[in-house]
């Protein structure tokens, strides 16, 4: 299935622990919150085959607009998922919810790619187990990046402001995977 994480604001106010926003907050020049005017505009670049989902790189209910912006994506028949740390959610939204604690504390954190801790680099043709390079992330100024590991902002494949998600750069191989938990050697 083929993904847009929305990342409706930044920098998260969460802060947590397994979550880089230091690399985030560092990379990220664009606007702050994401406005439902600029989320309509976007999506008009995005087939209704790619699933919507409401977490990207920060927690969705930090912007005020986001259970508007659900509706909207609702009303259009996208396939919908809310990754939050709260309680309250919005009615008359058919959508798939997972909701984590907004803790600090993680039994067995994973490196975010290299973001979060140092990891060994991999080396060699790879794939990644997690998708076919189609579950990507936009900022709230529509710029679009690889995957929700890319806390450092390297790997832009393009604006949907401007772009269609279907002609989005993704040309692997991505120096991101060399150091990512989903990414996998290809046996040759």
């Amino acid at each position: 299935m083929r993904i847009l994480e929305i990342t409706v604001a930044i920098p998260c106010e969460n802060r947590c622990e397994y979550c880089p926003q230091d690399k985030l907050d560092e990379a990220y020049m664009g606007i702050s919150v994401l406005t439902f005017d600029l989320f309509k505009k976007a999506i008009k670049n995005v087939p209704l085959d790619v699933a919507i989902h409401f977490s990207g790189m920060c927690e969705p209910y930090q912007n005020p607009d986001v259970i508007k912006m659900m509706k909207y994506v609702d009303k259009l028949d996208y396939k919908i998922a809310l990754f939050t740390t709260i309680n309250e959610f919005p009615q008359d939204v058919r959508f798939y919810l997972e909701r984590f604690q907004p803790v600090n504390f993680v039994k067995n954190p994973i490196s975010r790619a290299g973001n979060l801790f140092e990891t060994k680099r991999k080396d060699g043709d790879l794939k990644c187990s997690a998708s076919n390079y189609d579950n990507n992330v936009m900022m709230p100024n529509g710029d679009v990046y690889l995957c929700c590991m890319d806390y450092s902002l390297k790997h832009k494949l393009g604006n949907l402001l401007i772009t269609h998600f279907d002609k989005l750069d993704r040309k692997p191989p991505f120096e991101l995977c060399r150091y990512c938990e989903s990414s996998q050697q290809i046996n040759g």
